[in-house]
């Protein structure tokens, strides 16, 4: 949902068009993309899922901070980056259902984690919009617009993931905290003669 009132937001606190509001979007593009590309491959093999998801909610929780706190078109900017590290807790999530449940039970993992981000998907936006239209609208608490005071929601919902995420560990055997390598495949050569007799 703070996807969906992120151009609302940009244009009622600080009054960019949609271009300028499209111009944030793609900031928060590339930087999932260089995070995909460029810091998951190097960061994934050094720690732990649960620390990598740690990590995600941690910078998506800064990212809600900087929103809702610091009020300048930079921060705006610098949130958009910190967003894009937001990119790393699917995979994470991902990674945690599949190695947890047994081969016979992936299909069913996965359907609920896909029910779930979808639910989330179609709630989100709803509970977004109506507190952005509440807290920036003419009946916002005070009498004062606080259309930053949306992302105290994601606050509140990353604090209380971000707790949740950090006991993980304790509930996760040790070999699958790490994301498994593909079993390498090694050719031997027989260096015994075959002899006719």
């Amino acid at each position: 949902g703070m996807q969906q009132c992120f151009l609302l937001f940009v244009e009622a606190a600080y009054g960019l068009d949609r271009a300028g509001a499209a111009s944030l979007f793609i900031a928060l593009a590339i930087s999932g993309l260089a995070v995909q590309m460029f810091v998951l491959p190097v960061l994934m093999p050094r720690v732990t899922i649960t620390k990598a998801l740690i990590l995600g909610l941690g910078l998506q929780l800064l990212q809600s901070a900087v929103l809702t706190f610091v009020h300048s078109t930079i921060a705006v900017l610098v949130a958009c980056v910190l967003g894009g590290f937001g990119s790393i807790v699917f995979p994470c999530v991902c990674a945690l259902k599949a190695n947890a449940a047994p081969e016979q039970e992936q299909g069913r993992v996965q359907g609920a984690v896909s029910s779930l981000q979808s639910a989330a998907l179609g709630l989100g936006p709803v509970v977004y919009g109506s507190a952005f239209a509440y807290l920036a609208g003419p009946g916002a608490p005070g009498g004062q617009p606080l259309p930053s005071a949306t992302f105290s929601l994601s606050i509140a919902v990353l604090s209380v993931a971000l707790a949740l995420s950090a006991t993980l560990h304790r509930h996760i055997p040790e070999d699958l905290k790490h994301p498994t390598a593909p079993p390498v495949v090694r050719r031997t050569v027989s260096t015994r003669r075959v002899t006719s007799t």
